[in-house]
């Protein structure tokens, strides 16, 4: 069955970031002060009601929330992008991606210009590397310029670096898998032991309760015994006293 790919339209795009600017710090991610994971996407579900009813298509709070991400995520990539052209290219506009108004109002909401261009560089302008090419640059501007470059660099490898193939991901995955495996099986071996640490406490203490009782049953069956031989000598007195009685009474009336 083929999966079906929801287009967001142009209109949802617009609800989508005048919702942001009228919540800029949802916008950044952060919330609002003192909200919870709850409250943030009880939020996204408000969203998702005034976005769902422009469309199709049709979408949760969890699942614009991650347009609006994937969004944000595109737009400072693009605007990487035209940094580095910028630097390449000492300034010309050459292959370089212009914002649409919309791109322009999220870049403004979320200074994403300045994020992407620490010195406060605009977008195309070549202030720096003239003033780097007339050594004409103050100590602080040019530490903040090699910084830049080194940032420029360090982005420049990053992209080049080769992505990792099916095979290298499939590997790592197993290698993930086997290590949930392992540490799986430990936490089961310890709580096998645990169960049987509980059983052998149970049995010492059913154990213990029976020799209790046992030892109460035998308490019982000894103060019987005494309070039998008790009244079996007491029994044994009264007759002697009783055959006593008796020979006196004969000798009385021998008499």
């Amino acid at each position: 069955m083929e999966r079906t790919t929801k287009r967001t339209t142009t209109q949802q795009f617009q609800k989508l970031v005048a919702l942001m600017e009228n919540n800029p710090d949802v916008a950044r991610g952060m919330g609002n002060f003192g909200s919870t994971k709850k409250s943030r996407a009880e939020q996204w579900d408000l969203f998702a009601a005034e976005l769902n009813a422009i469309g199709p298509p049709l979408r949760n709070g969890r699942e614009w929330n991650k347009v609006w991400l994937d969004y944000k995520l595109k737009l400072k990539k693009k605007i990487a992008t035209n940094r580095r052209e910028t630097v390449a290219t000492g300034g010309g506009p050459y292959a370089q991606q212009s914002l649409s108004p919309l791109e322009q109002s999220v870049d403004e909401l979320l200074h994403l210009q300045a994020a992407v261009n620490p010195t406060g560089l605009a977008y195309g302008s070549n202030e720096v590397e003239t003033a780097v090419n007339n050594n004409e640059m103050q100590p602080e501007e040019r530490t903040t310029v090699e910084t830049q470059r080194a940032m420029d660099l360090a982005s420049q490898s990053s992209s080049s670096r080769p992505r990792m193939t099916v095979e290298e991901r499939e590997v790592i995955r197993m290698k993930a898998l086997e290590k949930q495996a392992e540490v799986q099986d430990i936490l089961s071996n310890k709580i096998a032991k645990m169960e049987r640490k509980i059983d052998e406490i149970a049995r010492y203490a059913r154990k213990t309760y029976e020799l209790k009782q046992e030892e109460i049953k035998l308490m019982k069956m000894k103060e019987e015994r005494k309070k039998e031989e008790y009244l079996e000598k007491k029994k044994r007195h009264k007759e002697k006293m009783e055959i006593k009685l008796q020979i006196l009474k004969l000798k009385m009336q021998k008499k």
